[in-house]
């Protein structure tokens, strides 16, 4: 959140930039050579930049980047978090939004539906994702796939909100 109070609407920017990953970070994806990583489906974007300004505004720049170059990342923090650390001139790394280290992770939005009754909107994961097939999950993003499937069942099991 910014540092200021939020008073009125919150006003959205978004751009799209060719701002390329970290150089040292590249070059440590490059070293791991060919991965098996899935196929590259429909465009991803990554975030280069997030702002928040006194007249409320969330300034956001994008770069366009594929699932397979997220992956590989994410690949190379399992096997050696230590050597993503920390940047060539050995300084911890600072990534966007905290700092300036532009990193090739997926820019996400995960939508949560609260009902007018307090009622959070639940959707059952696809059996065949990789990770927690078939679990109920509040967030949902483009794996969203049948809506009236999902929003049948989770009517059938709702959840209520509890303060605190």
């Amino acid at each position: 959140m910014p540092p200021w109070p939020l008073d009125g609407a919150l006003s959205l920017r978004t751009r799209i930039d060719d701002v390329p990953i970290d150089a040292g970070i590249s070059a440590t994806l490059r070293d791991l050579g060919n991965l098996e990583m899935g196929r590259n489906l429909e465009q991803k974007f990554r975030f280069v930049d997030l702002e928040y300004t006194p007249d409320n505004s969330l300034n956001i720049s994008l770069a366009p980047t594929t699932w397979s170059e997220s992956r590989s990342f994410h690949i190379a923090l399992e096997r050696d978090p230590l050597r993503l650390s920390r940047g060539r001139d050995g300084a911890w790394i600072e990534p966007v939004p905290l700092g300036g280290t532009v990193l090739p992770g997926i820019a996400v939005v995960h939508g949560i539906v609260l009902t007018s009754d307090a009622q959070v909107l639940f959707a059952q994961r696809n059996p065949k994702v990789g990770y927690a097939p078939l679990h109920w999950s509040a967030s949902f993003e483009e794996q969203l796939q049948s809506a009236a499937r999902h929003v049948a069942a989770a009517m059938r099991a709702p959840v209520s909100l509890v303060d605190g």
